[in-house]
């Protein structure tokens, strides 16, 4: 037996325009509440010239059931009926009220609550909910299975009216100045950094039939995890078929987003080419060898892009590798110092897009012994396609520091094991991960392996490090962390269980 189910659903869409402010930012109207009406619009869900939002062919609900205790019975999709606010679908056994999601493809959890969708721009974590492409500039239908709505109010019994609330943010790119030299332009990804030390998220908009300097895109959001902190970038890269180009911003206050908010960023340029550098200093004597070395377990073994690899001596030649270019599963490239000193090699990458692999596996360990003469890294690594770091840094000897967010552009990892073994001369960094207050679940649902990790580091140091604070994040299922601190000069060795020394 099918039931009908009504609906009326509100979602506050606020209009927006920049304030002066150095980031593109947004006024609001608190007060601009429009009801989505049964009425089928012509194209599109949204339109942002008229605040209409329709109900179109084939929308789903899904329908959480409940016992008159409130115990979850199980769900049940309803669609809609083509009339009015009607959804029809089949009632949930034993169940004597409901509460209502949109799109129907949310996953809810053992009580009935929606599960987490982890944001397409998080470096960490990854899913394909907020995967989004929109055909021609100013379109938003892209935005139709994007617009996450759920029942707020107490739960209700069929016949009742129900209401939806917003989850989601829309943020509207008016862009210009776009370079001919980008082609045909493929690609937005918008770049924020929610945490010091360069932790960012990201998310994508794929783009199709557009062309010229000017476009108008749009992309929903979860506002939840995603803000820029003080005096934190933005970031906005164009990527296209010949080129890409960026523009990017510090923004004085931050920015916290909030849900059921459209927010616009207007950027004129300036444009500037678009480049991905991963760097670090090695300290050499006179006609040493310096080797850049690749994980053995890469595959395939071919360059995932155009790179370039400037050694850092005056008067020495770049090193060229093509995108797909054959390489060894050791070594990629090499260098002889003629003079001993200090030097920055910096590895250019003409893939900007995070979502793809922009370096091959570069590692600083064969697993046996580490580079001898790596100092310091500079930049965090690029995404490598890496989730397995084991003896990444093993024995590195004369490596005394390592910058923020060292892996965040990885997303996936599970292993850390012996990654900085016996790093005698590093000072560790505690925002080498993400924060566990702001980030408890990061690691959920990974069998996360740090045994011996750290064990051994800055024991020769000129001063004390500062334990990244793993121990407090979520570990579900149970890691392996033996030794993982074992020996560890670091300042607050107190603060560590002593299942991780």
């Amino acid at each position: 037996m099918k039931l009908k189910l009504f609906i009326i659903a509100i979602l506050a869409i606020l209009v927006t325009s920049c304030t002066r402010e150095v980031i593109p930012e947004i006024e609001e109207n608190g007060d601009n509440i429009i009801s989505i009406s049964a009425t089928i619009a012509p194209e599109t869900r949204v339109s942002y010239t008229n605040g209409i939002l329709a109900w179109q062919t084939d929308d789903q609900l899904l329908l959480a059931g409940f016992d008159d205790n409130d115990a979850y019975k199980g769900a049940s999709t309803f669609t809609w009926s083509g009339t009015n606010d009607i959804f029809t679908g089949p009632a949930v056994s034993g169940a004597t009220k409901y509460k209502a999601y949109y799109p129907a493809s949310l996953e809810l959890d053992a009580n009935g609550n929606m599960k987490p969708v982890s944001c397409s721009c998080n470096y960490w974590q990854f899913s394909t909910f907020w995967h989004q492409t929109q055909d021609g500039s100013g379109t938003t239908g892209h935005l139709r299975n994007k617009l996450i709505l759920i029942d707020d109010e107490p739960k209700s019994p069929i016949g009742a009216l129900f209401q939806l609330v917003a989850k989601n943010s829309v943020i509207k790119f008016d862009l210009s100045g776009i370079p001919t030299e980008i082609g045909t332009l493929e690609k937005l990804v918008w770049t924020v950094e929610y945490a010091a030390g360069g932790y960012s998220k990201y998310a994508c908009l794929n783009i199709t039939n557009v062309s010229g300097s000017t476009m108008t895109a749009y992309l929903s959001f979860d506002p939840t995890i995603t803000k820029i902190i003080q005096n934190g970038n933005m970031n906005i890269t164009l990527i296209g078929d010949q080129a890409s180009y960026e523009w990017n911003v510090q923004s004085t206050n931050g920015k916290n987003y909030e849900a059921g908010k459209r927010y616009t960023a207007t950027v004129s340029g300036p444009w500037v080419p678009a480049k991905i550098e991963f760097k670090y200093n090695v300290t050499t004597g006179n006609n040493d060898q310096h080797y850049v070395y690749q994980n053995s377990g890469a595959v395939p073994s071919i360059s995932p892009a155009n790179l370039t690899i400037d050694w850092g001596a005056p008067g020495s030649s770049p090193t060229y590798i093509a995108k797909g270019a054959q390489l060894s599963t050791n070594i990629i490239a090499s260098h002889r110092y003629a003079n001993k000193g200090d030097y920055t090699v910096t590895i250019t990458t003409d893939e900007v897009d995070p979502s793809k692999i922009q370096i091959p596996q570069i590692r600083f360990s064969d697993g046996n012994s580490g580079v001898p003469e790596l100092t310091s890294v500079i930049t965090p690594f690029p995404n490598m396609g890496v989730t397995n770091f084991s003896h990444w840094f093993h024995e590195c000897s004369a490596l005394t520091s390592l910058p923020a967010g060292l892996f965040c552009k990885n997303p996936g990892i599970t292993n850390f094991s012996f990654c900085f073994y016996k790093c005698e001369k590093l000072v560790l960094n505690p925002d080498l991960f993400p924060n566990p207050v702001t980030n408890p679940n990061l690691f959920v649902g990974r069998e996360m392996n740090f045994e011996s990790c750290f064990n051994q580091i800055g024991t020769h140091a000129s001063t004390q490090g500062v334990a990244p604070r793993l121990w407090e994040f979520n570990q579900n299922p149970a890691w392996n962390v033996l030794n993982c601190f074992k020996n560890a000069n670091v300042s607050n060795s107190g603060d560590i269980p002593t299942n991780w020394k």
